[in-house]
């Protein structure tokens, strides 16, 4: 009576229910679904079998296949004028969709003809794939005399656009990139490039002061205000008044902590082992900690532990192509 009660409830606060990309719904959904419209029979759906792709996370393309057949009274209506894509793509579209075992059978049709034919290529990992479209439009900005302007990179995910502006900047591309945070603007890949660029230059001021105390080791404001007052009243860097010593009692043992640790990964970057270095720099100032401290969402600090992980991903790539001396540059 009281599971009666609460759908009854539910399903009579909507006389129409309209439900979007169908053909992704779950076991759970489905059934949530046509409980609530089972009264009134007044429900829209719009999907696309040939589109289904959470398979992997419950979502059952079946649904929408047997739609017919759970709301017999329905209207179904093909859309298959499209108005985004030339025809040279739904060609493609079309010859590669009918491998689909179990679908509806449906031709999509385009407003625009012609355009070029799409090129669809394959590739070993993602930096090779990134290699290989930003030379292509270095080609054509040299040799066809196309702008920056007119190109355009398009991502699915928000973890792909790393390996293209690791090779974008490599390639001395200008790019913008919309609808998301640079990977490079990201706090923690801003933290760990801090620390490459002090290893390779410790009078870089603005990357000193940015991780000085992060993660904090007991270098707090009122340590930073004495060492900064103190460097420019000597006309020294930061750098220099840390490393000769000297400082007051309580920030002396902190500020020597951090200086050695700087030198000691400066001595173990200069192996050239820098890669190994970096990860044994991270686990040393405990950065996942620091992020696990920070972000309590279990899918936040994952999130952020894993575009650290792609740092160090990074460098190997810039190796490949940067000599040490442009590892200052690393972050932009």
């Amino acid at each position: 009576m009281y599971r009666r009660n609460v759908l009854e409830n539910e399903a009579g606060q909507f006389d129409h229910v309209l439900v979007d990309e169908y053909q992704d719904t779950n076991g759970s959904q489905y059934r949530i679904v046509k409980a609530l419209a089972s009264g009134h029979r007044n429900l829209c759906v719009v999907g696309d079998d040939d589109q289904s792709i959470y398979g992997w996370r419950g979502a059952e393309v079946e649904h929408i296949l047997r739609f017919a057949e759970d709301w017999p009274e329905a209207t179904v209506v093909q859309l298959e004028d499209n108005y985004r894509s030339t025809g040279e793509i739904l060609e493609l579209a079309n010859r590669l969709i009918v491998f689909n075992r179990i679908r509806h059978q449906k031709v999509l049709r385009a407003s625009r003809s012609g355009g070029p034919k799409p090129l669809v290529r394959q590739h070993a990992d993602e930096n090779a794939e990134a290699q290989e479209v930003v030379d292509e439009i270095r080609r054509l900005i040299e040799r066809e005399h196309w702008e920056p302007r007119d190109f355009a990179i398009l991502f699915r995910t928000n973890e792909q656009p790393r390996a293209f502006e690791t090779e974008l900047r490599k390639q001395k591309l200008p790019y913008v990139l919309l609808g998301g945070m640079s990977f490079f603007d990201r706090k923690e890949v801003r933290d760990i490039a801090a620390y490459l660029k002090l290893l390779v230059h410790p009078q870089d001021e603005t990357s000193l002061l940015r991780i000085i105390n992060t993660p904090p080791r007991g270098i707090g404001q009122k340590a930073v205000e004495w060492l900064m007052q103190t460097a420019v009243a000597e006309g020294k860097p930061v750098w220099s008044v840390m490393h000769r010593g000297g400082q007051p009692d309580n920030m002396r043992p902190a500020v020597q902590r951090f200086v050695t640790l700087v030198e000691d990964f400066q001595r173990r970057f200069e192996t050239g082992k820098m890669v190994g270095a970096l990860r044994d720099l991270i686990s040393e100032i405990g950065y996942e900690a620091e992020l696990q401290r920070l972000y309590n969402d279990a899918n936040e600090f994952q999130s952020r532990w894993d575009a650290v992980q792609e740092v160090v991903n990074a460098l190997r790539a810039m190796l490949s192509w940067s000599p040490r001396s442009q590892m200052a540059n690393f972050s932009g």
